[in-house]
């Protein structure tokens, strides 16, 4: 499989970078074929989420460590040779570190981030450590071709609850003109300290947490170089409602 790469071996990711693989309408419009190895995305930050191939599952990428929250509820860590259709990876280096109050809710957390992250045309990566109550993710299952449109393969997701938990969410605040390319506003997957728990994150109950913030002042964009992860798409469809639909914010 072929794909662009900024970086070759043995070269340190550049800072502040995200490093996008594919693009969100590709990936709502059923592009689901792996065409960048994980083993890439590692020599392109040590943080990130995605999907991999056949959509088998939630990327979390954290600490070099890439993991699969799967349709079943369990967590497997992935080999560097596994690949994937759509993933967003920075090398994280955080510039502020704060404590977070309490948060009853995803939107009383997300709003507590939105003070962290204040410039509504920034791009901003962040880390929260912490302990939380009632967690809410999904995952979803490998598909067969001819693959469905994401929004169709997410009305019967699976969903997962634990109730108490220590853990680590990472992910990203994109700002509105990132439409079509990646999800704009925040972006947040989880995974349990025990690593028996994780996946996309859709409501939280937290009771303690640090948050990392690193700005971000590029984003790179991988596509396939043969081309078949994009052939025959019609993108350009306004697929912001099917957006709102697979992210939770309906």
């Amino acid at each position: 499989m072929l794909y662009g790469s900024l970086f070759l071996s043995g070269c340190r990711p550049q800072e502040n970078t995200i490093v996008q693989y594919s693009t969100i309408d590709a990936l709502l419009a059923g592009s689901y074929d792996g065409f960048a190895t994980l083993d890439a995305l590692d020599q392109a930050g040590n943080m990130g989420i995605g999907t991999f191939d056949a959509l088998n599952g939630e990327m979390v990428l954290v600490d070099d460590q890439f993991w699969k929250a799967g349709a079943d509820g369990t967590l497997m860590r992935m080999d560097l040779d596994a690949t994937t259709p759509f993933a967003s990876v920075c090398e994280f280096s955080p510039e502020i570190t704060e404590p977070l109050e309490p948060a009853g809710s995803m939107r009383d957390l997300t709003s507590a981030l939105d003070s962290l992250c204040p410039d509504p045309n920034g791009l901003y990566a962040v880390r929260i450590d912490g302990e939380f109550g009632p967690v809410k993710t999904r995952s979803v299952p490998a598909q067969q071709k001819p693959y469905p449109p994401l929004a169709e393969v997410t009305r019967n997701q699976p969903e997962f609850h634990r109730s108490e938990s220590a853990g680590t969410i990472v992910g990203f605040k994109l700002p509105p003109y990132i439409e079509g390319l990646n999800v704009p506003g925040w972006h947040l997957h989880y995974l349990s300290s025990d690593r028996a728990f994780g996946g996309h994150l859709l409501e939280l109950e937290m009771k303690n947490g640090i948050c990392k913030v690193d700005m971000m002042h590029r984003l790179t964009i991988e596509l396939d170089e043969s081309g078949e992860a994009l052939s025959g798409l019609d993108l350009t469809k306004d697929r912001s409602r099917d957006l709102k639909q697979v992210e939770g914010m309906d």
